[in-house]
């Protein structure tokens, strides 16, 4: 069976300049850059709901963050997710991907469990390690699980996707490894 979805990266409005340091932001103050993201959050959750009644099978967004040029916007695709879900009945819900490496493994479990449990089910979960350097500097940095250090960043993936297995499939669980001992 052909299954049809929606792949949503969120991004902004406004136009793009280069900066004298040949950055590429908006080009729009700070409250202008505000409400552009506020338009491209309230077009992502109607989006999701379009795609239900649509007919399309799922609808899938990105964890992005730090993007001065709005390319992709898509902060939190779990909490946004969870809006769609409340609107909706039948299109599935993902993510191409949480980072796992940004995210304490047992808190990360609970989130994607609780838009499960909202969803009645519906939920695809998506995770990966992260790519950009000024994302994983910024959240990736108390386990050094950043892009410099690659190996260190696998070290923790892994460790943080066994205990979210653990979470998901276990009544109870200890941990006790390099990153995490609970």
């Amino acid at each position: 069976m052909i299954e049809v979805g929606v792949f949503h990266n969120g991004a902004s409005d406004l136009p793009a300049k280069v900066t004298g340091d040949g950055v590429v932001v908006n080009d729009g103050d700070l409250a202008a850059t505000h409400e552009s993201a506020q338009r491209v959050l309230v077009n992502q959750v109607r989006q999701g709901i379009l795609a239900d009644r649509l007919g399309f099978d799922y609808f899938f967004m990105t964890e992005h963050h730090f993007q001065p040029e709005g390319a992709e916007f898509s902060p939190n695709p779990l909490l946004a997710e969870s809006a769609i879900a409340a609107q909706t009945k039948r299109i599935r819900l993902g993510q191409a991907a949480n980072i796992l490496t940004w995210w304490h493994p047992v808190r990360f479990a609970e989130q994607v469990a609780m838009l499960d449990v909202i969803s009645g089910g519906r939920v695809e979960c998506g995770i990966g390690r992260g790519y950009q350097p000024r994302e994983n500097e910024t959240f990736g940095w108390p386990y050094g699980a950043t892009v410099q250090d690659q190996e260190r960043n696998r070290s923790y993936y892994e460790e943080a996707y066994e205990m979210l297995i653990k979470a998901w499939t276990e009544p109870s669980f200890g941990h006790h490894k390099e990153f995490y001992s609970t």
